[in-house]
C-alpha cells in the first residue's frame, strides 16, 4: 500500500510538472501509461490501429490541455477515463464515417471513376466540376479512400502523410463537396 501511495504521489509531481511544461516528465507518463491506455481503448474497439489512434490522441490532448487539466483521481483512471471515452467518441464517429459512405454509395454517381456506373450527365459533370475544385492532395486522399476503399492508414503510408492530415484532407473535402453540392 505504501508503494503505491508513493507512485501515485510520483505521478501528481510529475502531472504538476507537465502543466509547467516540462517535456521530460510528459515523456515519463508517456512511457509509464501508454500500454495502459492502449488497452483500455483496444477493450472497447476490438481494433490495434484505432486504439493506437486514441492511444495517441489521448496524449496529444493531455498535452495541448495540460494547463486546464485537474486530475482529482489518480493519474492512470484519469488517463483510462480519457481513453474509454474517446474509445466511445471514436465508435460514434465511425459509425457516422459508415452512414455517409452508404449514403454517397447510393447516389449513384461517377466521379470520372471507373467502379461506379452513372446514368444522369449533368449529375455526373457536377460531381465531377466539384472534385475539381478540390486541392490535388485532398482530393487523391478522397479517391483513394471512397474509391479505392483504402483505410485512412494505407493512404497515409502511399502519400506519406500522418493519418490525422489524411482524415483532415477526407473530412474537409467531404465538406466542401456537400456545401458545393447542396447536400447536408
Amino acid at each position: 500500500m505504501l508503494v503505491q501511495e508513493w507512485q501515485i504521489q510520483e505521478d501528481f509531481e510529475l502531472f504538476r510538472q507537465i502543466k509547467a511544461g516540462d517535456r521530460k516528465a510528459f515523456s515519463v507518463i508517456y512511457e509509464k501509461y501508454r500500454e495502459v491506455v492502449y488497452t483500455t481503448a483496444y477493450l472497447v474497439l476490438h481494433d490495434k490501429t484505432d486504439a493506437e489512434d486514441v492511444m495517441q490522441e489521448v496524449f496529444l490532448a493531455l498535452w495541448a490541455q495540460r494547463g486546464k487539466i485537474e486530475i482529482k483521481s489518480t493519474v492512470k483512471f484519469y488517463l483510462s477515463r480519457i481513453a474509454h471515452n474517446m474509445s466511445l467518441n471514436k465508435i460514434e464517429h465511425n459509425s457516422n464515417h459508415a452512414k455517409r459512405n452508404l449514403r454517397y454509395s447510393r447516389m449513384n454517381v461517377n466521379f470520372e471513376h471507373p467502379y461506379v456506373y452513372v446514368n444522369n450527365n449533368e449529375q455526373r459533370d457536377t460531381l465531377n466540376n466539384a472534385m475539381k475544385m478540390l486541392p490535388e492532395k485532398s482530393r487523391r486522399s478522397l479517391e483513394l479512400v471512397y474509391f479505392e476503399e483504402k483505410s485512412h492508414k494505407e493512404v497515409a503510408d502511399l502519400i506519406g502523410l500522418s493519418v490525422n492530415t489524411v482524415k483532415t484532407q477526407v473530412y474537409s473535402s467531404l465538406k466542401l463537396m456537400r456545401a458545393k453540392l447542396h447536400l447536408k
